[in-house]
């Protein structure tokens, strides 16, 4: 639920402050390669990678990359958007999928 207030506080200031030239917008990242995951098993590590269609977890400067975007020119006309960066986590299980 508060991702969904999040997204939706993300939209409402994008629309609201689009006209005087501010853009607003969010990164929504999930699955993050970072120290935390030095004291977690080999094992748990396999299953969150397995849940996503990448099959891996992101290293930190791939959600890096998505802040440099919306923070350069090449992003001036993006307002009022979430960038999710989870390895497709979110596009639902992963159950049919192969490696063919």
């Amino acid at each position: 639920m508060v991702k969904m207030g999040l997204n939706a506080f993300i939209r409402g200031a994008g629309l609201e402050l689009s006209r005087t030239g501010i853009t607003v917008n969010g990164i929504e990242p999930s699955g993050i390669r970072t120290s935390y995951f030095d004291d977690v098993s080999a094992e748990v590590v396999a299953k969150m990678a397995a849940e996503r269609p990448i099959a891996r977890l992101a290293e930190p400067m791939e959600v890096a990359h998505g802040f440099l975007y919306l923070a350069s020119d090449e992003a001036s006309y993006v307002t009022g958007q979430t960038i999710v960066i989870d390895g497709g986590a979110t596009l639902g299980g992963v159950q049919g999928l192969s490696a063919d």
